[in-house]
């Protein structure tokens, strides 16, 4: 196994931009189907396969129920939408939860430019004892005028599952840049888009404040699964007793992109999601072949999302990855909503 720890400076959010849906929310009335207000059905309702208000909700006072308990049905939901003129990308998410006493959560979500039919899509994972954003993304096909976007069950790949799935907070975002798009997001496979050549050394800021007149300036991030978490906890000891500063330790997952504040972040891209999503963007080269196992980098990523990405000075080959899970082609069936 490998280790390496990573320094990030600060850098600031810039304001979020519109939701392009309608009613992302799911509040109001429901058809006698169960579709909320502004949003179509996809495939049919049945007694294996319905739509419902569910008072069990993110924000608001109300989530949309997708239930299917027929491996052989589908059941969803859709909504079209006018692209900006100045749209170069378009970012889908929705929040999901699994239903209480149900069968767990699944699905789609699936994003289609019109009138090109392109599209990208992700699968809908949520636990029962929380929410979970998961987000698709896409530049926008040249030519393209509109968007669809489904939230649906599929009978290929759900197999005998049976889904009982609460959705809620749907967005679409049009971004004008790469920079703005990664904004907020918590994951995902970004290696399609190409760096940018480097024109201008950026200040490597060298020295980089992690105590700062004796408060913490810095936080500590960790992988999830917990396998770092006592060297974590070592090093926040080792600095408390050289400053008196105790610095805050983070999960990897919780942190959006940019990043809140000056951060120490250990592991690599294999084992830590926020280095996993740096790595894709060509800001930093840490994974299981480089610097190798045993070996200790300790890099630093000035002010990272500031700017477009750049490659890093020192090159090196990287290796070929599978494409990213979740984005299947399925050809929506329009139901009568």
């Amino acid at each position: 196994m490998s280790l390496f720890l990573m320094v990030l400076c600060v850098l600031s959010a810039p304001p979020p931009p519109a939701n392009l849906l309608r009613n992302g929310g799911f509040e109001g009335a429901v058809s006698a189907q169960g579709v909320p207000a502004s949003w179509d059905l996809y495939a049919g309702a049945s007694s294996t396969t319905h739509l419902a208000a569910s008072t069990l909700a993110r924000s608001g006072k109300q989530s949309l129920l997708i239930s299917d308990h027929d491996p052989a049905t589908e059941i969803g939901v859709s909504q079209v939408g006018v692209l900006p003129p100045d749209a170069k990308f378009l970012k889908a998410s929705v929040w999901v939860h699994a239903a209480q006493g149900g069968r767990g959560a699944a699905g789609f979500l699936q994003l289609r430019f019109l009138p090109s039919q392109q599209l990208v899509q992700t699968s809908l994972v949520g636990g029962p004892d929380k929410w979970d954003q998961c987000a698709t993304w896409s530049a926008v096909p040249a030519g393209s005028t509109g968007f669809e976007v489904f939230l649906y069950t599929h009978t290929e790949t759900l197999g005998d599952t049976l889904v009982d799935t609460l959705v809620d907070d749907a967005e679409v975002v049009a971004l004008s840049d790469i920079s703005t798009m990664i904004t907020g997001l918590k994951s995902g496979d970004l290696s399609l888009f190409p760096p940018p050549p480097v024109t201008k050394l950026r200040d490597l800021h060298l020295d980089t404040a992690i105590v700062r007149d004796g408060k913490p300036s810095a936080i500590v991030v960790v992988p999830a699964d917990g396998r770092f978490d006592a060297l974590a906890r070592d090093l926040v000891e080792s600095i408390r007793k050289l400053t008196g500063a105790t610095l805050p330790i983070r999960h990897d997952r919780d942190l959006p992109l940019p990043l809140p504040q000056n951060t120490i972040v250990l592991g690599c891209r294999s084992t830590n999601d926020l280095i996993s999503r740096l790595y894709d963007l060509h800001y930093t080269y840490l994974d299981d072949k480089y610097p190798g196992p045993g070996g200790l980098r300790r890099p630093l990523a000035s002010r990272p999302l500031r700017q477009r990405p750049q490659r890093p000075l020192r090159r090196r080959e990287r290796r070929r990855r599978p494409a990213p899970r979740g984005r299947r082609v399925h050809p929506p069936r329009i139901g009568i909503g």
